[in-house]
């Protein structure tokens, strides 16, 4: 045998040995984008729970790209999930965001429709919600707080608003299924300035119930 051939030969290990170091490059990203998870999947879990805390996850993520998972999770069936969905929106602070609030209004639960009156507003003062014990003690403290005294939160007379959050905000105003609604939408109107939304609050002024009669007068400019 030539001495050729023998080198040949030689050589041929080394290019097999090449050629899978070669291959088991483009096998470790394969595998990582086979194992991969979305931030977003744990919102279609079939666990409440894991659904409630991604939301809450995504609204500190401060992502704004997570804005249109949060607004088809405001489907989802179950009541503190979507909860969590509305403070979420209201904590990324973001223009879709608003808007997904707004739609809110139509939502069955009264506590969630709560929610997304304060993260309409809080886009405009920059205070979110808050969901669970801390949220309850918050919201009963600021209505304790009302009787005896206006609410001083108020934002630049001459900020823009978006017509929708008046508009939602007025739904809220009439919400007969609410009284507690109809008076947080009535403080809301007051503090974003609404000017819109005067004969609303003029004729939630002459209400039976004393409490809207108070924060309606009290919004009034």
């Amino acid at each position: 045998m030539s001495l050729r051939s023998w080198r040949r030969i030689l050589r041929m290990p080394t290019l097999g040995i090449v050629l899978l170091a070669v291959l088991s490059t483009y096998d470790a990203p394969l595998v990582v984008a086979q194992t991969s998870t979305l931030p977003t999947e744990g919102l279609k879990s079939t666990d409440a729970k894991i659904r409630a805390k991604t939301a809450r996850e995504l609204g500190q993520s401060g992502d704004s790209s997570v804005v249109p998972a949060l607004v088809d999770a405001l489907k989802d069936p179950d009541t503190k999930v979507r909860g969590e969905v509305v403070v979420a929106l209201a904590t990324l602070r973001q223009p879709p965001a608003l808007e997904a609030l707004t739609t809110v209004m139509k939502d069955p639960d009264a506590d969630v429709r709560g929610l997304a009156i304060e993260g309409m507003v809080g886009y405009y003062t920059g205070e979110a919600p808050s969901t669970g014990f801390s949220g309850f003690m918050k919201k009963n403290l600021e209505w304790a707080k009302s009787r005896f005294s206006p609410d001083t939160t108020h934002v630049d007379p001459g900020i823009t608003l978006d017509p929708k959050v008046v508009d939602a905000l007025r739904e809220g105003l009439a919400d007969n299924a609410s009284a507690r609604i109809e008076r947080e939408s009535a403080r809301g109107l007051g503090v974003l300035h609404a000017k819109a939304a005067v004969p609303d609050l003029v004729m939630a002024a002459h209400s039976g119930d004393v409490d809207l009669s108070r924060e309606s007068l009290g919004a009034l400019p």
